[in-house]
């Protein structure tokens, strides 16, 4: 997809598409199945957006927890553990796909 211009992205929210993400599916646009996915390595969208603001409040909500003892280790968002010496010096956990 941004192997070429984002005329397509563009025409896409132009047409009344509040996100538009890829997929490595049929390429086909339209309603969002709960059977589905989608990447969300790229995604372009339509300022003030329900999706975005919900999106928005959970990633900060996940970026400004204090973690459990250890969760540092575990596959979950974390960037300052409890108990953890502040300043936290180490870069946040973000697993792969989260």
């Amino acid at each position: 997809l941004l192997m070429e211009p984002l005329d397509r992205v563009f025409k896409l929210l132009d047409e009344g598409n509040d996100i538009v993400v890829y997929t490595d599916g049929s390429g086909t646009s339209g309603q969002c199945q709960a059977r589905e996915q989608f990447s969300s390595n790229f995604m372009a969208a339509r300022k003030g957006n329900p999706f975005g603001a919900t999106w928005w409040t959970n990633m900060k909500s996940k970026l400004t927890r204090i973690c459990g003892e250890g969760e540092f280790e575990v596959e979950k968002i974390c960037c300052h553990e409890a108990f953890a010496p502040e300043p936290e010096q180490r870069p946040c956990h973000i697993p792969w796909a989260h």
